[in-house]
């Protein structure tokens, strides 16, 4: 009995020992009720900003810039979603785990993409400004040596005139039309932070992304600089990643793309008979034949059939190469980019050649402080032969005014020119031999003509970076480039109108400008609740360019032998020439940016900027903008749209400068005098330009209205602006009384308005694992309108 009592008591425990066991493993189901744990993208950057929230709940915490995050989970649903403007949501449903670990994915579209937007980077969906962003896979779809080509129909606004064929291009550009007179158009460029730096010098192959900033929100943080707009270029930059060597190459051919329709021989002498007797008084044709043996047979028919447009060019072939080796570790990163191009162009002995050589290291000394920088040295050599000109007379021209019945050279070697045939007339009618006019052999000149221009840059630039405390970032910066410039000059001494009047002309020129920056400033970024961030940049910088130049030059050569390497074999000197110039700006700088509930988007930037440049009465001014921006498709009535993926509104309203004039241009200046004394010309100084205490920069204010709009999961993105931009304070020379002793004096007067709008139009048509197919259009109009150019606006 005691042993049935005593099994009893051990099966009801052991029950209670399941029903216990039972009861542990349902709470261990139901998890912890404090989950934490860290939140990043697919690269293992950290995610600042996502929202945390327990679904079908308010209950929700934000992830610090550190990417961490913590929640207490209240009863209920034990789902988890993570989300964030530009990434794809996701959900947990969380179970025994208290630690998670969480990527994002960017949506379609590069919502979540950073944009440098100047002294900092931005999530592309939280930009309250007009940028643009292109990317180093879309430069490398243009095979070109000049990077400003390859930006060429990639941005809405910007337009990139090429003025010449040749290679290497003569490049200039504007974005969102004409702001000036007679200051420079063309937009501030930024590599790797160094303002001002010459983009055309870079190999395509080295740029990582461009961005583009056009309205006054984006570009007032560059002050006195930005009205043109700016262009922040990124090079490539080493990554973690264990070593990798990347070589990319390409060899092409150039060839004319369309020749000008022209008279062959037979057809030119037919030309030539009919244009004769269409005048009865000039008599018969002459004998052709007789009168130039060299040219013509006895019968009248030409020897020589030239195409001179084939004659003066060629087809071609360029190759471009670039190799970096690159390495990176959580402490180290350090990056070599070599890259060489040789274009040949498709006139004969033209030629574009570029060398660029690049390091770049970043070195993570203690976990708040990071160290890094780069140099980069380019170098470009081109002959440009096909533009050089007397008066209106270059290769370009001859190749089409030449004559078909010419031979490029006569059996004796001598080169035929426009003098070889003609005929002139006498006051009575009659006709005598004379030729045309005395103009060159286009090969000749290609021939015995040497134009070469020599390019050296150095970039460099040192950074340190500390983080002081939770949130707040120091950096400071000291870049500098020095560019230096030779052209050399040969025409032979024998050519006609060109080199033949002077026996030769030789010269050499050679410029230097040195650059350098010192930029500091402290990056704060918080969040603060559920609903509230902040970014806020302040900072100070300094600049200061300088350039000297000189040119010397020689005439009347005994031979051709020397060129231009050796000016004293030429008899008679010209007069040497030499300038110096510099220049310095101080600027004090700040940004902010704020958001609310993550969609509704606020940004002040300002800028005070001091320049040498202008008077004295206007050394500094104040260059503020604003911004506001609403995701509309975060509100509930479009937040679960199976249509609009994302909708953003935005405007903006801001006035940035010009500078960009002659340094002393406020200043009175003296200038050299020469006058004839008794035979001879003497030296002396006078006055030179009237000086303008109160010149200061031109100020062009903006106004910018925009959305961008992605739909179908963002497969389909549409960008649109309207802008509205008047500059006023032009500065221009106005002529005064020359009994003043002086011709102009610059002024600032009149004003330009533009007005106009921009549409960028992207969409993904096919996109599977064998094959994907991506479109893009992009629409610019600008209305260009002087308002006034007298003294009142």
């Amino acid at each position: 009995m005691a042993k049935k009592a005593l099994h009893l008591v051990r099966s009801c425990l052991f029950l209670l020992g399941l029903l216990l066991q039972q009861e542990s493993f349902s709470q261990n189901g139901q998890g912890s009720d404090k989950i934490t744990g860290t939140i990043k993208d697919k690269t293992g950057a950290a995610l600042a900003g996502v929202t945390v929230l327990q679904k079908n709940t308010n209950n929700a915490a934000v992830s610090n810039e550190q990417g961490v995050f913590s929640l207490t989970l209240q009863p209920g649903l034990r789902v988890v979603v993570f989300s964030m403007t530009g990434y794809s949501p996701i959900e947990i449903t969380v179970t025994s785990e208290t630690s998670l670990n969480i990527v994002l994915e960017p949506l379609a579209g590069s919502l979540g993409e950073v944009v440098v937007i100047g002294y900092g980077t931005q999530k592309k969906s939280d930009l309250t400004g007009a940028v643009s962003t292109v990317k180093s896979a879309k430069l490398a779809d243009r095979v070109t040596s000049n990077p400003l080509d390859a930006l060429a129909a990639q941005v809405p606004g910007l337009n990139i005139y090429n003025n010449s064929g040749r290679p290497g291009g003569n490049l200039s550009v504007n974005l969102r039309g004409f702001n000036s007179i007679s200051a420079s158009n063309s937009p501030l460029f930024v590599i790797d932070g160094i303002v001002g730096a010459d983009f055309q010098m870079l190999n395509p192959s080295d740029i990582e992304t461009v961005d583009v900033l056009k309205d006054a929100s984006s570009t007032a943080i560059y002050g006195s600089r930005g009205a043109n707009g700016v262009i922040i270029v990124t090079t490539k930059k080493a990554k973690t990643g264990d070593f990798k060597v990347q070589y990319d190459g390409n060899l092409s051919l150039n060839k004319v793309a369309r020749k000008v329709d022209m008279l062959d021989a037979n057809e030119y002498v037919e030309w030539f008979k009919r244009a004769w007797a269409y005048n009865p008084a000039r008599g018969a044709v002459p004998d052709l034949g007789a009168d130039y043996p060299d040219l013509f047979n006895a019968n009248g028919t030409p020897k020589y059939n030239t195409n001179w447009q084939d004659a003066a060019t060629r087809n071609s072939l360029s190759h471009r190469h670039f190799i970096s080796m690159t390495q990176g570790t959580s402490k180290a990163k350090n990056g070599l980019f070599l890259g060489y191009q040789d274009d040949q162009g498709i006139i004969k002995n033209t030629y574009f050649k570029k060398l660029t050589a690049r390091y770049n290291s970043e070195i993570n000394i203690r976990s708040w402080l990071t160290v890094g920088g780069e140099l980069g040295y380019n170098q470009t050599k081109a002959n440009v032969v096909d533009d050089y000109r007397v008066g209106a007379e270059n290769v370009t021209r001859m190749m089409l005014e030449m004559l078909p019945i010419f031979p490029i050279q006569y059996p004796d070697g001598r080169y035929s020119t426009l003098n070889d045939f003609g005929y002139g007339f006498n006051p009575d009618g009659t006709s005598f031999k004379s030729g045309i006019y005395a103009a060159e052999n286009p090969v000749r000149l290609l021939n015995e003509m040497q134009w070469i221009f020599n390019t050296d840059q150095v970039l460099a630039n040192t950074f340190v970076n500390l983080k002081l405390m939770k949130g707040l970032e120091f950096r400071s910066t000291y870049a500098a480039q020095v560019l230096s410039r030779k052209n050399n000059l040969y025409v032979g001494k024998d050519l006609l109108d060109l080199g033949a009047p002077s026996r030769g002309v030789a010269s050499v020129g050679t410029s230097r400008n040195i650059y350098w920056q010192n930029e500091n400033y402290l990056t704060y970024t918080t969040n603060f609740g559920l609903h509230h961030s902040l970014n806020a940049v302040a900072g100070a910088s300094w600049m200061q360019t300088s350039e000297e130049s000189s040119e010397a030059s020689a005439t009347n050569f005994s031979t051709d032998y020397f060129q231009y390497n050796n000016l004293s074999a030429g008899s008679v000197r010209g007069v040497p020439q030499s300038n110096y110039y510099d220049f310095k700006l101080n600027s004090y700088y700040g940004r902010l940016n704020y958001a609310f509930n993550n969609k509704y988007l606020l940004t002040f930037t300002g800028r005070y900027d001091g320049s040498s440049k202008f008077g004295g009465n206007n050394k500094y001014a104040f260059f503020p903008s604003g911004a506001i921006g609403w995701i509309v498709s975060k509100e509930k009535f479009l937040e679960n749209s199976p249509v609009v993926s994302f909708l953003k509104l935005r405007g903006s309203y801001g006035v940035t400068g010009n500078s960009e004039i002659s340094p002393y241009a406020s200043l009175g200046t003296v200038r050299n005098y020469g006058i004839t004394l008794n035979g001879q010309i003497v030296n002396g100084i006078g006055p030179g330009t009237v000086p303008n205490n109160d010149l200061r920069w031109e100020q062009t204010a903006q106004l910018d209205i925009g959305f961008d709009l992605s739909l179908l999961n963002n497969r389909i993105s549409l960008t649109a602006d309207y802008y509205n931009k008047k500059t006023t304070d032009l500065l221009l020379n106005v002529p005064i009384s020359s009994v003043t002793g002086y011709g102009a004096v610059t002024t600032n007067i009149g004003s330009v308005q533009n007005r106009g709008v921009e549409l960028a139009l992207s969409g993904t048509i096919v996109d599977n694992s064998n094959f994907s197919w991506n479109s893009s259009v992009i629409l610019a109009a600008n209305r260009n309108k002087i308002l006034a150019l007298g003294l009142t606006n």
